[in-house]
């Protein structure tokens, strides 16, 4: 589809600030102009100047700029089509395209089948509340989930129709439309257990990630997107505080659209699956399509692993804090990759251990980081040879057979934001957890740009007027702070990992903090 000239022309003519108000977005009027935070870099200060007259804004920090498209394009991480898309919706602005004679039509048929889809939740959720349908209150209530997460996703119950006996799970789109459903039957004898809506004009479920539209700023705020494999996973995570969750529609793998879409929001990627051999096939189908974009350094992927035959909703019913540490704990993908082909290979079996050596070789080949690549051999070739000696030969044959140039083209560089943000994080690890370090460190408390870790170092000063700054204090103020920043904040409070305080270390978080 090509949208026409006349669509963008009447989207271009909103005023930003009608764009914002519709948002939600605080903005200040200062004469003619208004302000408001740049979404373009971490503004600590409104520094986005906007001219409703001119329809434009610039921000005299990042000197970066833009109309009222591109202002949607980078707070929402969306692409021009969307970005479009949403402004339109949000000011009934009729989208023509100048290349399908019969546009038109289509787009009138797709929006009588949302309001369709609409009218079907109304009634859904109706039927749930009815005194007759108390099974499927009941059935949510046996899996934990509270009448206030109900509410919030919007669950109800068919009673007939093509989702009889089921509990509905309405589906939006990354804009916020709703454009399908998933059914649950409410007991084991209504099959299949899941039915969903099938592909149409407004529903193609390789192009539809649940929950992304809601988790959206949650994933932004932590940097990171955790990928489950079912509904009542993300359901179930979202009402025990990890918001950044999303989950693919069944168990159908990303498609390169959706992945680049997802890392206008992050880079870093974390598939926490079931703890079965089912959750391993979704692993492995995931990384085949994103690992062209991982290993070019476009996606961080990582494997959350749960204990074998548990799921996420499983073990975070029992102890969310378990879960997290599971989550903190990821394994790269390469780790978990090679750690699962040597589990399974039989080294009694010489062709299919062949077969695996030469998967892994393969594997670590691919890797463009000539260190990383280095950091492999080695690893693998201590695990497969049966002494040093063996695997200092067999390192040193690989390495031979490894061409010695890198194309360029084959690196992408790290994304300065993520940068930033994890020298911060290191910064603060390091300052609430080695006394003899603060005053080195303290200069850099003013410079930390990344929302929730700013305001960390409020608090930090905060404790520092009144008593002694220990990493129990900061528990302590994490614990009456909301639900959210107690589960994005407390891996950095209380650690899993051992910490490191060397020279390197701090020069290095001092030179990337003084860059900005």
């Amino acid at each position: 589809m090509r949208i026409s000239e006349e669509t963008i022309q009447k989207v271009n003519e909103v005023p930003i600030t009608s764009i914002l108000q519709k948002e939600g977005i605080d903005f200040k009027k200062i004469g003619r102009e208004a302000v408001t935070v740049c979404p373009w870099h971490n503004d600590t200060h409104p520094s986005l100047t906007i001219n409703n007259t001119k329809n434009f804004c610039f921000c005299f920090a990042c000197r970066s700029h833009g109309d009222g498209i591109s202002y949607v394009m980078r707070r929402f991480g969306l692409g021009f089509s969307d970005a479009l898309y949403r402004i339109a919706d949000n000011f009934s602005i009729p989208i023509t395209d100048s290349t399908d004679a019969n546009f038109e039509a289509k787009l009138k048929e797709r929006q009588l089948i949302i309001d369709d889809l609409i009218r079907q939740q109304d009634d859904y959720r109706m039927q749930i509340k009815a005194d007759k349908n108390e099974k499927a209150r009941l059935l949510l209530a046996d899996r934990g989930i509270l009448p206030s997460t109900s509410k919030e996703f919007g669950l109800g119950y068919a009673e007939s129709g093509f989702y009889r006996n089921r509990i509905t799970i309405p589906i939006y789109n990354h804009r916020g439309n709703i454009v399908g459903f998933s059914g649950r039957g409410i007991n084991n004898t209504v099959k299949p257990k899941y039915l969903n809506t099938v592909n149409n004009s407004v529903f193609d479920k390789s192009q539809i990630v649940f929950n992304e539209y809601r988790a959206s700023d949650y994933i932004r705020e932590a940097d990171c997107v955790v990928f489950v494999e079912g509904y009542f996973d993300v359901i179930s995570l979202w009402q025990h505080g990890i918001r950044n969750v999303v989950a693919m529609q069944g168990t159908g793998s990303p498609s390169p659209a959706v992945l680049n879409r997802i890392t206008a929001k992050t880079k870093r990627f974390i598939l926490c699956y079931d703890g079965d051999q089912g959750g391993r096939t979704a692993i492995n189908t995931f990384i085949s399509v994103a690992r062209p974009m991982v290993v070019q350094g476009a996606i961080s992927l990582s494997i959350a692993i749960l204990p074998e035959g548990e799921d996420p909703d499983s073990v975070v019913q029992r102890d969310v804090r378990e879960l997290e540490y599971i989550i903190e704990s990821s394994q790269n993908w390469i780790d978990w990759q090679i750690g699962l082909w040597l589990l399974y290979a039989d080294p009694g079996d010489t062709a299919k251990y062949m077969e695996t050596e030469s998967k892994i070789k393969a594997l670590i080949d691919s890797i463009t980081s000539p260190a990383l690549r280095a950091h492999y051999i080695d690893k693998v070739a201590k695990l497969v040879a049966p002494d040093n000696n063996s695997a200092f030969t067999l390192a040193s044959e690989w390495r031979k057979d490894l061409p010695r140039v890198v194309k360029a083209n084959d690196w992408s560089k790290p994304d300065s934001r993520q940068i930033r943000a994890e020298a911060e994080r290191k910064m603060l690890r390091l300052y609430i957890h080695f006394e003899e370090l603060r005053e080195e460190l303290r200069y850099l408390l003013p410079k930390v740009k990344t929302p929730a870790l700013k305001w960390l170092c409020d608090v930090i000063r905060d404790i520092e007027t009144y008593d002694t700054l220990r990493p129990q204090t900061v528990l302590a103020a994490l614990i009456v702070s909301d639900v959210h920043r107690l589960r994005q904040l407390r891996p950095l409070v209380m650690p899993t990992i051992a910490l490191r305080k060397d020279d390197g270390i701090l020069i290095r978080i001092k030179r990337v903090m003084a860059d900005g």
